[in-house]
């Protein structure tokens, strides 16, 4: 009994590696498989045909692989046969019946009548109808029952000398015959004659061939063949198809069953199912990580997987945070909420949990029973009470650099090591895991960077927009103000000139730290662009909202005074930060930023460093700054601006030497307005480059009628402002050249002026363009020098041929000592270098005076003439005459 026992206990697991051999065929093994196979398979669509056949399918028909795709195998099918046949597979759709088979003729393209048995098994319906069938040539078994039909003798010869399976069953259903290939694959010593059929049946198969015996026994023709398992003597399982016939002749009440065995089809069938099962459950968590789902679900769906095809496993996939330090859940569908909470946050340590100490060791570790080998305390009671005992646990590695993501535990309810065959399965699912992983991953980056500042990795105006928004709403619920904060440092573009953009981003980076650590708990600070930062403040008092937002203000203030260590250097700026105020939440977001950034210039205007609060006055002016930006739409086309010029005298015989060109907005409601009422709002709508090309022309228009009338050109020059929108733009040299190819003024009679302000906010751009306009022999020349806080030796770098004195030096030369030496300093500097120096904004005879003795070259002011009509400006410039008598 003991070596039986341990024969048995050998074969059973020789079956066992047999199956688990089988379950792990990838899709070329079972291809290769099916060409091996002795009888036909073949896979069909419904409306296509068949797309998929084995060898044998071709040897039975006798066509080729190609005769046989799409429906070519209906045209070898017997005359005969073919309309029953047809008409057999339609009611069979109608019926929606699962599995179809039929018996049917075949004549080869060489002439030879077979018979064969088809059987097609339905194994996908969606998106389309499909099978996987066989057909197996069943003329022998023909031939054996016209021998039957004969005589009993010749069909015990027939039956004895074949390899069918032959089983003569009498009327109570017990064994009364079996052939010699019965006997063989029974292994039965006695071949079971004389006990009952039910004795050799698997019990699952049991209840439906006994239904079918007793059927053919009534009288019931077979339609089909019948699928059925025996028990061999060793206990091994053998899958049969079986024919059976009542033997009507012989009176006795007895059935004959044919049969073939099909174990090797059946199991490749099996393994194939199983494959598409697998590609099934891949292409659906595929499908569910494409179409972002929660990861949860995915995870979820990947232990799913895993589950079914390992009876008694349950698995959880655990994700390692992103400092490396613990593992967090991210999914455990077959336990309780409870069980994950429990192991969520485990330590990445060696020895602590087998999760952790896959991490560390990047490899599988398995226990054999959890419940009592060298884990944790803790650990082995939470096993217990889940009963859990073997376990694995696999590392999940990243697709493109192969870090650990996290774990992939399964867990037994026996307790034992997984086999080679369930560690394969598991491995073939981290790929999916790692996918799903990556993927939320990517998106969470993605997300991030789209609501945030690459450089200082502070939220962006996107993501500030939205939360403004979300805290106005929170605040019309709880009644609480809310305040924004709009930040810009200044004279930021002088660093970025002088140390170069890395130096301002290192600058930018270094205040976005300590802006975040002088805000109150709660508050954000987000980039807004460049060198701009907004601050939502929540939660704010009614009644001193506006004096706590200018707490938060003045430290952002002193923070950005503090000095800034950027290379070897210390660099200073400072801040001007304007405050808008929500008292009731009900406020748009728009406006709000809106006003606060009008709060801002007007820190600036007020002197820089310091902050603004958004008043009504403010509102009063943004208004009005609205109307103006509509109405400058409306004055472009109406054609509504006007040109006013503005004489320019020799300081050396008084004589007036050219004019400068002003422009004027003769607004059909204001009056007449000068460029101060305009200037900005067109400056920011853009509206500036086509005012500007117009007074551009239209003043060398006119200059060319004075110089013709003058009839000495060379003395005679023109001045026109360039605004900073016309300075960048980069058809500025092309635009200038046109219009005095148009108008016929000589470019040195062409003086363009460029504001030192604007030189400075964009060094190189102002060099290129000064350069571009020198190139075409223009004269070039700097207004309100010494308002851009620039040094004098900036001059070096710009090609100019005239420095214009802004009126603020001039009109306190007299009372201001510092202003008279900052004037003789450009002088001297600016004859050195070849430059002449003009005064503007002259209106007394004192300052003309000093300007004289201190050597500027030229001056204008109201001294001399107000900036005039052309038509009041003509009658005077034709009559030469000295404009003023100089001593």
């Amino acid at each position: 009994m003991t070596d039986l026992a341990s024969n048995a206990t050998a074969d059973d697991a020789a079956r066992a590696a047999r199956r688990a051999a089988l379950a792990t065929l990838g899709e070329a093994e079972l291809l290769a498989m099916a060409n091996s196979a002795p009888v036909g398979l073949y896979t069909a669509v419904e409306g296509v045909g068949v797309i998929l056949v084995n060898e044998r399918m071709c040897e039975i028909t006798g066509l080729t692989r190609g005769g046989v795709l799409g429906h070519g195998y209906l045209g070898v099918m017997h005359p005969e046969d073919r309309e029953r046949i047809l008409d057999y597979r339609s009611d069979a759709r109608r019926e929606h019946l699962a599995e179809i088979t039929a018996e049917y003729r075949v004549v080869r393209p060489d002439g030879e009548l077979r018979w064969v048995r088809a059987r097609a098994v339905r194994v996908r319906t969606d998106p389309l109808a499909t099978f996987v069938g066989s057909l197996v040539d069943v003329t022998e078994f023909k031939q054996v029952e016209a021998a039957l039909r004969e005589s009993e003798g010749r069909f015990r010869a027939i039956v004895e000398q074949g390899f069918d399976i032959v089983t003569v069953l009498d009327a109570d259903l017990n064994v009364a015959y079996v052939s010699p290939s019965a006997q063989r694959l029974g292994g039965y010593e006695d071949a079971g004659i004389g006990r009952p059929a039910t004795d050799f049946i698997h019990p699952d198969d049991l209840e439906g061939t006994l239904a079918y015996y007793r059927s053919i026994l009534d009288g019931t023709p077979a339609r089909a063949m019948h699928p059925v398992r025996i028990i061999a003597a060793d206990e091994h399982v053998e899958a049969l198809e079986i024919v059976a016939r009542k033997l009507e002749d012989e009176g006795t009440g007895e059935l004959v069953a044919v049969g073939r065995i099909v174990t090797d089809r059946v199991e490749a069938e099996v393994a194939l199912r199983a494959s598409e099962a697998r590609l099934r459950d891949q292409a659906s968590v595929l499908e569910m990580i494409a179409t972002s789902n929660p990861r949860e679900d995915t995870l979820a769906e990947i232990c799913r997987m895993v589950e079914h095809q390992i009876p008694g496993a349950r698995s959880t996939v655990l994700l390692v945070d992103e400092w490396g330090r613990t593992l967090h859940h991210g999914a455990a569908p077959s336990f309780p909420d409870s069980f994950a909470r429990a192991i969520d946050g485990i330590p990445v340590a060696e020895g602590s949990t087998i999760c952790g100490s896959a991490v560390i060791r990047a490899e599988t570790v398995a226990v054999r029973d959890v419940v009592h080998e060298g884990l944790e305390p803790w650990l082995r009671v939470l096993a217990a009470e889940h009963g859990i005992h073997g376990a694995w646990s696999t590392p999940i590695r990243s697709s493109y650099d192969q870090r650990v993501l996290g774990t992939f535990a399964t867990y037994l309810d026996s307790a034992r090591l997984p086999t080679a065959d369930e560690e394969a399965t598991v491995e073939s699912v981290l790929h999916l895991a790692a996918i799903a992983v990556e993927r939320t991953q990517f998106e969470d980056q993605l997300a991030h960077q789209a609501h945030h500042d690459p450089l200082t990795r502070l939220p962006n105006r996107t993501l500030f927009g939205e939360l403004l928004e979300h805290s106005l709403r929170r605040a019309q619920r709880s009644g609480s103000a809310v305040a924004v904060l709009f930040m810009d440092l200044d004279r930021f573009k002088v660093v970025n000139d002088s140390l170069g953009h890395d130096a301002g981003d290192e600058l930018l980076q270094a205040l976005a730290a300590r802006l975040e650590g002088v805000l109150r708990p709660g508050d954000v600070v987000a980039r807004f662009g460049g060198d701009e930062f907004t601050v939502l403040c929540e939660d704010l008092e009614p009644g001193v909202a506006d004096r706590q937002a200018i707490g938060v203000a003045e430290r952002i203030i002193d923070a950005a005074r503090a000095p800034f260590r950027i290379g070897n250097e210390e660099q200073f700026v400072s801040a001007s930060v304007g405050i808008a105020i929500s008292m009731s939440g009900t406020d748009r977001p728009e406006a709000l930023l809106r006003d606060a950034d009008a709060a801002m210039y007007r820190a600036k205007e007020r002197g820089k460093d310091r902050c603004e609060v958004f008043d009504e006055q403010m509102r009063e002016r943004a208004r009005e700054r609205h109307e103006t930006e509509n109405a400058l739409h409306r004055a472009v086309a109406r054609g509504e601006f006007r040109v006013f010029y503005q004489p320019i005298i020799s300081l050396a015989d008084g004589t007036c030497v050219g004019v400068e060109a002003l422009a004027r907005w003769q607004h059909p409601e204001r009056g007449l307005l000068s460029p101060i009422d305009f200037l900005g709002a067109a400056e920011e709508t853009g509206l500036v480059v086509p005012i500007g090309a117009w007074v551009l022309e239209e003043a060398c228009r006119r200059a060319v009628e004075w110089r013709a009338a003058l009839g000495s050109e060379q003395h005679f020059r023109l001045s026109v402002n360039l605004s900073g929108r016309q300075l960048v733009h980069v058809e500025l040299a092309d635009l200038v050249a046109g219009v005095l190819a148009r108008v016929g003024l000589r470019p040195d009679a062409l003086c363009v002026e460029i504001t030192e302000t604007v030189l400075m906010e964009d060094i190189g751009a102002g060099v290129a363009a000064v350069k571009a306009l020198k190139a075409l022999g223009v004269r070039v020349s700097i207004d309100d020098f010494g308002t851009g806080y620039s040094a004098l030796g900036y001059l070096r770098q710009f090609p100019v041929d005239d420095v214009k004195i802004d009126r603020t030096f001039v009109e306190r030369l007299g009372t201001e000592p510092e202003d008279a030496a900052i004037v003789a300093a450009v002088v001297s500097l600016g004859h050195a270098l070849g430059v002449t120096v003009t005064g503007e904004g002259v209106e007394t005879e004192a300052q003309l005076a000093i300007l004289r003795d201190l050597g500027v070259d030229a001056a204008q002011g109201y001294l001399f003439a107000p900036a005039q009509p052309p038509d009041d400006l003509t009658g005077r410039l034709l009559r030469p005459h000295r404009w003023i008598e100089l001593p």
